[in-house]
């Protein structure tokens, strides 16, 4: 649904209300979305647009708690399971290969179930 921006691009508050409106499309009735609680889910812009989507809730995650997130795991499976020694000699080539290995995990539900269930947070 959701892809890696440009190069040297970060992900700010347009590009996180863009990501929730494509989720809002693509995931049909009432959906929870689980985050952390980096400073960019905080703000106007999204408040405003989850006040207008009734059928959008938040569940935060505790503050500075990787081991409870699982998008944190599908990083730990990319950096110390596929990428532990990978030392290639540019940026566009790392970039090439961070972007291969997440998508490795696509159409393998077990794979994705294992990184919620890492946390211990929900049944999967």
């Amino acid at each position: 649904v959701y892809d890696m921006l440009d190069d040297n691009q970060n992900y700010q508050r347009p590009t996180l209300l863009a990501f929730l409106r494509t989720l809002r499309g693509t995931v049909p009735g009432p959906l929870t979305v689980v985050w952390d609680q980096v400073p960019i889910h905080e703000c106007e812009m999204v408040a405003d647009y989850l006040a207008a989507e009734r059928d959008v809730a938040i569940e935060p995650l505790p503050p500075y708690a990787p081991e409870l997130n699982p998008a944190d795991g599908t990083w730990r499976y990319v950096t110390y399971g596929r990428l532990p020694n990978c030392t290639p000699p540019t940026l566009e080539i790392l970039r090439t290969k961070i972007v291969e290995e997440l998508e490795r995990p696509r159409g393998r539900p077990e794979m994705l179930k294992s990184f919620v269930r890492f946390t211990k947070l929900f049944a999967a």
